[in-house]
């Protein structure tokens, strides 16, 4: 599988059907060097860890593991950096704004034409995020809260919330 997909980090088990993690981890190391590597286990004892180590895993992470360990390792050792969405603030003012554009949402999602939702359905249940997107691309101008909302959903894969937004299962 690491032949094919090429990733830049493998999520490594100890215990596996075939072969070990330590044997697997060896193996993706002969073959792909700069693949990361980290191991996971629910053994805590030092030899262990040593033995995941000197196989080529650069992190180990003990089960069970909480979902922040996870996110700190492929930081530390792929370097990536997390981007958090603001919370708007509690000014009243902007409050007001947000509920502005709330209301501007909801009345645009209501007038969609229901040829147009049900095409959207198909899209989403054959999971078709050019289909989707094409969609989008033919509402009106005067609905472009809509359109902004619904392109930012399916540029995050998040089909399942579109068809909410629908009244679509």
């Amino acid at each position: 599988m690491v032949d094919a997909w090429q990733p830049h980090l493998v999520w490594m088990d100890q215990r596996m059907p075939v072969m070990s993690g330590d044997q697997a981890t060896r193996l993706i190391m002969e073959r792909h060097p700069s693949t990361v590597v980290i191991a996971l286990s629910a053994s805590s004892t030092p030899s262990d860890e040593k033995r995941l180590r000197d196989a080529g895993s650069v992190g180990f992470v003990r089960k069970p593991f909480l979902e922040e360990q996870i996110f700190d390792a492929m930081q530390e050792h792929l370097g990536v950096r997390y981007r958090f969405e603001e919370h708007a603030s509690h000014g009243t003012e902007e409050a007001s704004s947000v509920a502005d554009a709330q209301d501007g949402f909801e009345t645009q999602l209501a007038s969609l034409a229901e040829e147009w939702k049900l095409q959207m359905q198909e899209a989403i249940l054959l999971g078709d995020s050019e289909q989707m997107k094409g969609l989008i691309n033919q509402l009106a101008a005067d609905q472009h809260a809509v359109s902004e909302r619904f392109l930012h959903l399916v540029d995050e894969f998040e089909f399942d919330q579109i068809g909410q937004l629908l009244n679509v299962n």
